[in-house]
């Protein structure tokens, strides 16, 4: 399985560091990890990907993609990815919703 890894942002704070896909080769090398760290990268390698871990996908883009079966979105939104052509396919789409819940809620209570 090809796994495309593009958490790429305008904000450092959310750029996944390159270490964690090395790590996710070396244990798991029955997969081919592809990383992206510009938008160009991803729209040029996305055609090639099984899996996307990334919050975009351009809407052009998106009909060459014909292997992709799952988008993981590292962000809780995912308005940007309900576009009709997405929304018509057998794309899964999922999202990060939830996963920090129980940090804010301790860091809320105090």
């Amino acid at each position: 399985m090809k796994v495309l890894v593009g958490v790429i942002s305008p904000a450092p704070a959310w750029v996944m560091p390159r270490w964690h896909v090395d790590r996710l080769r070396a244990d798991f090398p029955q997969h081919t990890f592809l990383d992206a760290w510009d938008r160009d990268t991803l729209r040029r390698l996305l055609p090639e990907a099984d899996v996307a871990f990334t919050p975009f996908v351009d809407r052009d883009i998106f009909a060459s993609a014909s292997r992709l079966r799952w988008v993981q979105s590292p962000a809780v939104g995912v308005g940007s990815l309900m576009f009709p052509e997405l929304l018509a396919s057998d794309v899964v789409v999922t999202s990060a919703r939830g996963v920090r819940a129980r940090s804010i809620a301790s860091t809320c209570s105090g």
